[in-house]
């Protein structure tokens, strides 16, 4: 006796959308088109940032630097009074704005986990108001059964409706990831010992960065699975 093939994403996403026969009584077309663009554009922030932010690591680690190598940010904190760097009668070697402001840039360069979160953070929030930009331009001035039509369309692609429940489940894990991150004052390993002395912290911008890679790595995920699955027809 065969065993019953898994169920779609498209029948799991018919289970939590409404989504009638035809596309004249498509509900909520405005919620749903709207909802997909603006994912898409999150989603393509998130891996220019991503990119961006790993490059920009790169290029700092590969680039010939005559600075010395980063101190131990967390022994040097320890080392200073219990009042921190500024007490009154010992000034660390860090204790001008400008040398704080260099420190927290090359603690940046030193850890890549945070560098790489904070832009990917950015070209999300980037991504999605430039969708959202995109989406009032395109739309603006159709009639309403351009939208169901749209939005039904939309949700019988199984290709399409299958990124975004990767991606969202994705979204989910990453975020949850970069909570526990931040809770343990864990940055690359770098965040914890800098947070009180430099200022240098994950952030609202990791945190979508972490969101952000999440979500890529979902639809990773969702590709790698659909390409089992077809390998596995083929068979």
């Amino acid at each position: 006796m065969s065993t019953p093939p898994p169920p779609s994403t498209t029948t799991l996403t018919h289970a939590l959308l409404p989504h009638p026969p035809y596309a004249d009584d498509q509900p909520l077309a405005r919620t749903i088109l709207t909802t997909h663009v603006l994912h898409r554009g999150f989603q393509a922030g998130s891996l220019l940032g991503a990119l961006v932010g790993s490059s920009r690591f790169l290029y700092r680690k590969l680039r010939p630097s005559p600075d010395p190598p980063l101190p131990n940010l967390s022994s040097w904190r320890f080392a200073q009074t219990p009042h921190g760097p500024s007490s009154p009668g010992r000034a660390g070697p860090y204790d001008s704005p400008l040398a704080l402001r260099a420190l927290r840039l090359r603690a940046f360069s030193a850890s890549p986990v945070v560098g790489v979160l904070r832009a990917t953070g950015t070209g999300a929030v980037v991504g999605a108001l430039a969708a959202g930009v995109a989406l009032v331009g395109r739309m603006r001035g159709r009639e309403d059964i351009e939208w169901r039509d749209r939005a039904w369309r939309l949700l019988e692609n199984e290709g399409q409706m299958g990124v975004d429940v990767g991606s969202a489940v994705g979204m989910v894990v990453g975020a949850v990831g970069v909570g526990v991150m931040v809770l343990r004052g864990r940055g690359g390993g770098a965040v914890k010992g800098m947070r009180g002395m430099t200022g240098t912290r994950v952030g609202w911008r990791g945190v979508v960065g972490g969101v952000g890679l999440g979500g890529l790595g979902g639809v990773g995920g969702w590709m790698g699975y659909r390409g089992l699955r077809g390998r596995g027809d083929g068979e």
